[in-house]
């Protein structure tokens, strides 16, 4: 006990106690700073073309487009043969385009074919529109994420990590090659 020897019972007691109390309150400092202080900034892409994520929906909404523009294509299309049909049913003479259109009014398939083609030129312009927001959103998202670059808050994606990101969602067939 050679250099306690001298130390009462209380006094080493207290000693005790504080190096404790010491090491406790040491401890709760240097998790509080490494929990405070070590943010993880997040990474952040400046180019949109690089967001594997933004092409792989834009390629989503240019599939979607193009269904949309097929089906109407298909409604066109079925409604030159109704026109085709009801004029071959006209007399000779009977009038040109307007007894035409007043054969199409009275024609129950081109009514049909008609608010077809009114509902799928309201979902093609809801589409674009959609398509619209979606750049719209990304682009006001590119400038925010260089607002944080700038101020210190993200880090910019590195190319290699994109170009990788890009690989494997080509691959998973989610991205357009």
């Amino acid at each position: 006990m050679g250099c306690w020897k001298g130390l009462g019972r209380g006094c080493l007691r207290r000693m005790c106690a504080r190096v404790a109390w010491n090491c406790a309150a040491l401890l709760v400092c240097g998790v509080f700073l490494f929990f405070c202080g070590c943010k993880k900034k997040e990474k952040v892409f400046l180019d949109r073309a690089n967001d594997t994520a933004y092409i792989a929906s834009l390629y989503d909404q240019h599939e979607i487009q193009k269904t949309v523009a097929m089906r109407r294509m298909e409604t066109s299309r079925q409604m030159t043969q109704c026109v085709m049909r009801v004029r071959s049913a006209l007399p000779q003479g009977s009038g040109g385009d307007e007894a035409l259109a007043d054969a199409l009014a009275a024609d129950a398939e081109w009514q049909r074919l008609e608010a077809l083609a009114q509902e799928q030129d309201e979902e093609a312009v809801r589409v674009w529109e959609d398509a619209r927001m979606l750049m719209q959103r990304r682009i006001l998202a590119e400038a925010q994420a260089a607002r944080d670059v700038e101020a210190g808050k993200a880090v910019a994606m590195d190319r290699k990590a994109v170009e990788e990101k890009r690989a494997r969602l080509i691959a998973e067939g989610k991205a357009p090659q």
